[in-house]
């Protein structure tokens, strides 16, 4: 049974007037996939700027963290003035795991750490029995 997975930074606002042109005036990285508020009715439940490492098949985890942060760690000056604009917006590094088999490590090495905290970032990891799936 494979471990399956995907990990992501994400920026979160429960702002209903906040789209993707406030991202795009702040962010010069395009984000992989960006939910705007109630586009579907009453879901989703707050606007979500995402860039993800897509899906992820028996890989390793901290490797992964590391290619992820590489691609953001260079825009942290970009992400420091979003926030300073909008001090409500919320961000997160997403791990998400249903396990199979391989049983991946989580590793954050300090130069994560640094980034994730000069930007306020949380750190949330799921980790499910693949049969939750």
């Amino acid at each position: 049974m494979k471990t399956e997975g995907e990990i992501y930074f994400v920026i979160k606002t429960e702002n209903p007037d906040i789209d993707i042109d406030i991202f795009n005036q702040y962010l010069s990285i395009k984000p992989t996939t960006f939910d705007k508020m109630f586009v579907k009715g009453i879901i989703p439940k707050c606007t979500s700027w995402i860039y993800s490492s897509g899906k992820l098949i028996n890989a390793d985890y901290s490797l992964e963290i590391e290619k992820l942060i590489s691609k953001l760690i260079d825009r942290r000056k970009e992400f420091i003035n979003l926030q300073n604009f909008y001090p409500e917006f919320q961000f997160s590094i997403q791990i998400v795991i249903y396990l199979g088999t391989d049983n991946p490590a989580l590793h954050f090495n300090l130069n994560i750490l640094n980034f994730l905290n000069n930007i306020n970032t949380e750190i949330d990891c799921d980790i499910y029995n693949s049969l939750a799936k």
